[in-house]
């Protein structure tokens, strides 16, 4: 295994705090709670008795867009920012502890909270464009682009290190039975010890992920324009040939139905078989994952459009904004809609479309923003800058 080496080196900008290493060794590491005082050990980190256990399960281990959470506010002001100085390309990701992990295309490794104070950072050395997944544990899983898989504990220490060969582009996901979906050239299903129980194979590496349907399928696009659905045996129950290569994730609907985007600008939705069952077509590229809430599908496209649809996919509302949209939009568990664009800018919108606020980023935003428990909405931009709205 490679050695990992805690980094000092990164230039940060802190409302308050900094990333420095030295930041990260005051009273932020814990073993037990007699490490802490007053406070308690929680996930490898001191914090205040109010503020354990913050997120009750099942946390938000997906990435599909949604949130448990409301955001403070639907015309937020900035109120921290963190210069990491480096691109992000992964969409920043919910701990257990309420805090935000981002990780950086050079394999910087940063804990942020609230606040925007830096209270764990760590360094792989390797190029990172997938986003990572943690589990109810805090345990990180990392896909890297050179085909290794990197585990680390809640206090960014590493576990174990895998590798499976080819590159990994797209967003890991969380099983509920706790194994991890790599995509890679086909989807690696892993184990929190670092172990590959099971690989599903596809004709090249994956651009988007897996999505987990409710009758215990694995579901994948392929470049190729396939809707692959495998067992969790390994066994295919499906290969649709559906036009265009599909570039996102695949979303499955709450009766059963997966949808998702392809290069032809399409929304597809599909059978749990595999079946198409309607398209709706869209002016530009559907190359992100679909959003998907009890009872409407949110689509963005390149040419900068928000597709709001019913489960039948009639449209509902389009709404146009600044820039290429290469992201999935964050819904809040209110319904507003949160999406950053190529043009440097927030975008917030109302549950029926309509345009609440735009934010300036001063930088692309090719991921989804990230919604804390108390309402900050984190966005990681492509000049390696994070910030905190409010």
């Amino acid at each position: 295994m490679k050695p990992f080496v805690s980094t000092s080196i990164l230039a940060v900008l802190l409302a308050s705090g900094d990333c420095s290493s030295g930041a990260r060794t005051r009273a932020q590491v814990c073993g037990s709670d007699s490490d802490c005082g007053r406070m308690i050990c929680e996930l490898g980190r001191c914090v205040a008795t109010a503020a354990a256990s913050v997120i009750a399960p099942p946390y938000e281990a997906r990435v599909d867009g949604r949130s448990s959470f409301s955001a403070a506010s639907t015309t937020p002001h900035e109120t921290f920012r963190v210069e990491l100085r480096d691109r992000i390309l992964a969409s920043p990701r919910l701990r257990p502890s309420g805090d935000v992990l981002v990780v950086t295309e050079a394999g910087h490794l940063v804990v942020i909270d609230a606040r925007g104070t830096c209270i764990a950072e760590a360094t792989l050395g390797r190029r990172v464009v997938a986003t990572p997944v943690v589990d109810i544990a805090g345990r990180v899983f990392i896909g890297a682009a050179d085909g290794h898989v990197v585990i680390l504990d809640s206090s960014l220490a590493p576990l174990h290190q895998l590798e499976l060969g080819d590159a990994i582009l797209g967003p890991l996901t969380l099983l509920p039975n706790g194994l991890v979906a790599v995509p890679t050239r086909g989807v690696a299903l892993v184990t929190a010890s670092g172990v590959v129980v099971r690989r599903i194979a596809s004709p090249s590496v994956l651009r988007g992920g897996a999505a987990y349907h409710p009758r215990g399928l694995l579901v994948f696009g392929t470049p190729e324009g396939h809707l692959v659905g495998a067992r969790l045996d390994g066994s295919l129950a499906f290969d649709a040939s559906v036009g265009a290569s599909i570039d996102g994730s695949p979303a499955i609907a709450r009766d059963g139905s997966i949808v998702f985007g392809n290069d032809l600008g399409e929304l597809v939705r599909a059978s749990a078989e595999g079946a198409v069952l309607g398209r709706f077509t869209a002016d530009g590229d559907i190359r992100a994952t679909p959003v998907v809430t009890n009872d409407s599908v949110l689509a963005v496209s390149l040419d900068g459009v928000v597709h709001g649809l019913d489960l039948a996919l009639a449209r509902r509302f389009a709404t146009p904004l600044y820039g290429e949209l290469l992201a999935p939009p964050l819904v809040d568990r209110d319904g507003h809609i949160f999406v950053g664009s190529t043009l440097g800018r927030l975008h917030v919108l109302a549950p029926d479309g309509h345009a609440l606020a735009m934010v300036s980023i001063g930088a692309d935003v090719i991921t989804t923003p990230v919604l804390t428990p108390d309402g900050t909405i984190v966005v990681a931009a492509d000049d390696g800058t994070v910030r905190g709205h409010r």
